[in-house]
């Protein structure tokens, strides 16, 4: 395969939380920037870690939607994990499980769709009536999941255990990019795109987008980027940063058939 001349990649991740599959693309362009736009802070206070402590118990399914919860939750909770060993433990996506088994927290399901749509079409057939849920998850997160599952009878308790920030941090990334010219913008979530706006300054977003591709990791950050009138070029069908490689490549390879 040949690579691909491209000048430079952005993706709103840091290098280290990457695998060997996603460095790959190093192989197909010049420059890959590393900007992490997210600052992740626990905002669990000693009441709720108090209820939790005597509840969790009583749960029958627990919910990671991010690898970020996993991780607050298990700095927060780590003297409760012997309380897990009879819950059904749920992560969306490869890289929340792989969170999970890194702090040793058994995974019980990954649905195919990494997605919240994935998890309800999963309790579409199985009777989770009165089934009490605990997701653990960012204080923007919607209700999408949780009143999905009430539909069916659950009982969701939905509990924001960590805020994201504008991550200002890296300095010389930040200048570095500002004087080179970006071909692929790689998007994690709908904060990693409207963080980018705030910490570049962007007043006119199609202008500044135009002839650019944009990539996103799910169709919950693609439709965020689509409300500033942009079109998401690339969407891996399975939503997570292992399989943008071979989106984004499909991607060119069909653009260099139309041509």
């Amino acid at each position: 395969m040949k690579p691909l001349i491209l000048s430079n990649i952005l993706i709103t991740k840091k290098k280290e939380e990457l695998n060997n599959n996603f460095l790959e693309l190093q192989n197909f362009c010049r420059n890959i920037f590393y900007l992490p736009t997210i600052k992740v802070n626990s905002i669990i206070s000693d009441a709720v870690k108090e209820v939790l402590f005597y509840k969790i118990h009583k749960y029958d399914y627990l919910i990671f939607t991010s690898k970020n919860s996993v991780e607050i939750f298990a700095k927060s909770f780590f003297d409760i994990f012997e309380k897990l060993s009879n819950k059904k433990i749920i992560a969306i996506g490869e890289s929340t499980a792989k969170k999970c088994y890194e702090y040793q927290i058994k995974v019980d399901i990954v649905p195919e769709n990494y997605s919240v749509k994935g998890i309800i079409n999963y309790f579409s057939d199985i009777n989770i009536v009165n089934k009490l849920f605990l997701i653990p998850c960012s204080i923007l997160s919607t209700n999408e999941l949780k009143e999905n599952l009430e539909k069916y009878g659950a009982i969701v308790d939905l509990i924001p255990i960590y805020n994201v920030e504008t991550n200002y941090d890296d300095i010389d990334t930040i200048n570095k990019i500002k004087n080179e010219n970006i071909d692929v913008f790689i998007f994690t979530s709908p904060s990693s795109f409207k963080n980018f706006l705030t910490i570049f300054e962007i007043s006119d977003i199609e202008k500044f987008f135009s002839n650019k591709v944009i990539c996103a990791i799910g169709t919950t950050t693609e439709k965020s980027i689509n409300q500033y009138g942009l079109n998401v070029n690339v969407v891996p069908k399975n939503f997570s940063l292992d399989h943008l490689l071979d989106a984004l490549l499909k991607f060119y390879d069909l653009q260099k058939n139309t041509v």
